[in-house]
């Protein structure tokens, strides 16, 4: 078992495009034993330049997760992303977690050609987004991407987005997405 809860984390800098200065990172670089049982509750990331990367972000063999009550704000990229399949890391991926009662807002990216969702799955499986609120984020106010699978989206409310309020970039749409207020 992992518990971060209750820090507060800001003014973090740099990076580059090969990744940044990331507020919470968790890595599961071991394809064989996963990071499981992790909760992530109550923290408070403000005022970070994570730049190609991210504020809060659980990446490779991750499973079993919560990521909840956090305060991601004034952020110089995605907020909060559940990433899988990158090779260099693992072959695995952010699975079977639950990301809820989080605040993600001014998720902006001042590098050329930047992304920042608010809430971002990246290739992550079997995440349950619920109960969010998101508010003035460069682009969408949570994105399921291409390499994303079985994710549940609801009751979470976007205002504000720089782009679309839900955006799916998937042919595969085994997502289930309902009771959104955008």
């Amino acid at each position: 078992y992992i518990e971060l809860r209750d820090n507060e984390i800001h003014e973090i800098r740099g990076g580059a495009q090969d990744g940044g200065a990331m507020g919470i990172t968790i890595y599961g670089s071991n394809d064989n034993k996963s990071i499981n049982h992790l909760i992530i509750d109550n923290n408070h990331i403000h005022h970070c330049d994570p730049a190609w990367s991210e504020a809060l972000t659980l990446n490779g063999n991750v499973e079993n997760f919560e990521v909840t009550n956090n305060i991601v704000e004034d952020v110089n990229n995605i907020g909060i992303d559940f990433i899988g399949g990158e090779d260099w890391l693992s072959s695995k991926f952010a699975r079977n977690g639950r990301c809820a009662w989080n605040q993600v807002y001014r998720a902006n990216s001042s590098y050329e050609g930047g992304w920042a969702a608010g809430i971002y799955v990246d290739g992550g499986q079997n995440i349950t987004i619920e109960n969010n609120t998101m508010w003035n984020t460069l682009a969408a106010g949570i994105t399921l991407d291409d390499y994303s699978r079985w994710c549940n989206v609801s009751h979470n409310i976007i205002m504000y987005p720089g782009d679309d309020g839900i955006q799916v970039t998937t042919d595969n749409m085994e997502h289930r997405i309902e009771n959104n207020n955008i």
